[in-house]
């Protein structure tokens, strides 16, 4: 599966990352279809990337 890696500022990569697999009987997978982002947290949270 497709992934994003976090390497330091302005090093941002797509990485190949094997499937998620359900390890323990607590354990789910979660997919994801929709997200966003309040205006601010883009504000506040644009040092993560820089």
């Amino acid at each position: 599966m497709l992934a994003m890696n976090y390497r330091g500022p302005y090093r941002i990569r797509k990485v190949d990352k094997p499937m998620p697999e359900i390890l323990h009987p607590e354990d789910a997978i979660v997919r994801v279809t929709r997200s966003c982002i309040c205006g601010s947290d883009s504000y506040y949270h644009l040092h993560l990337y820089l």
